[in-house]
C-alpha cells in the first residue's frame, strides 16, 4: 500500500512538473488531480486482497525429527511460486516501476530548470530558488533509491523462502519496520516548511 500510494504522489508531482504534448500525458494531467481519492481507496483495497491468498498459500516447514513445541527450532516458509511471482509484480515491481519513472522525469524537469536558471547571470547558487529545485530533487533521489531497497529485500526475501540466517534475518526486519519512518524523515527534511515545524516543536518539547 506504501509503494502505490507513493506511485500516486510521484505521479501527482509528475504530472505538475513535466511539459509533455503527447494527448496520453495531458488525458493522466486532467484525470488524475479528480480520482486521488478513489486511488488511494483503492490502493488500500487492492493491498488487503492481493495478500488474502497468503493466508492458504503459505507452508511452515519444520526439520525433520524435531519437536516443534521447542522455541529453538527455525522455521522456514513455503511459498507458491506462480502466486509469488504475481505477487512481487503487481504488488511492488509495478509501483516502483511508475514511481521510479515519474520521478525520474521530474527530476530530468527540474535539473533543467536548474541549468536554465544558472545561466541567468543575475543568479547564483546560493539562491533560494536554486536551493528548492536542488533539495527537491534530491529528496525524489532519496525515495527511489529508499523503495529500491526495499523492493531488493521483498524479492530476495521471497527468493530464499524466509530461509535466511538469523543476522540477515534481523537486519532485513530492522530495515522493513524503519521504512515508514525513514520514508517520513526524508520528506519532512526536504520540505523546508515541515523542517522548520519539526524544528519549533522540538525546541517547544525542549522548553
Amino acid at each position: 500500500m506504501s509503494l502505490w500510494n507513493t506511485a500516486w504522489l510521484s505521479i501527482c508531482y509528475c504530472v505538475k512538473l513535466v511539459t509533455v504534448t503527447h494527448r496520453i500525458f495531458l488525458w493522466v494531467k486532467m484525470w488524475f488531480p479528480s480520482s486521488i481519492t478513489k486511488l488511494l481507496i483503492g490502493s488500500a483495497i487492492w493491498s488487503v486482497l492481493v495478500n488474502l491468498p497468503f493466508i492458504w498459500t503459505v507452508q511452515i516447514m519444520f526439520p525433520q525429527n524435531t519437536n516443534i513445541t521447542d522455541g529453538s527450532v527455525r522455521s522456514a516458509m513455503k511459498l507458491k511460486i506462480l502466486y509469488t511471482v504475481l505477487n512481487l509484480l503487481l504488488s511492488y515491481v509495478l509501483p516502483f516501476t511508475l514511481t521510479a519513472i515519474c520521478i525520474g522525469l521530474s527530476v530530468m524537469s527540474l535539473l533543467h530548470h536548474v541549468w536554465r536558471i544558472r545561466q541567468n547571470v543575475s543568479q547564483d547558487s546560493s539562491s533560494p530558488q536554486l536551493q528548492a529545485l536542488v533539495r527537491a530533487a534530491v529528496t525524489m533521489t532519496l525515495r527511489v533509491v529508499l523503495d529500491l531497497t526495499f523492493l531488493i529485500i521483498l524479492i530476495y526475501t521471497f527468493a530464499v523462502s524466509l530461509n535466511v540466517s538469523p543476522v540477515i534475518e534481523t537486519l532485513f526486519w530492522v530495515y522493513l519496520i524503519s521504512y515508514p519512518s525513514v520514508q517520513a524523515f526524508i520528506l519532512i527534511f526536504g520540505n523546508p516548511k515541515l523542517k522548520r515545524s519539526l524544528m519549533v516543536i522540538r525546541n517547544r518539547q525542549d522548553v
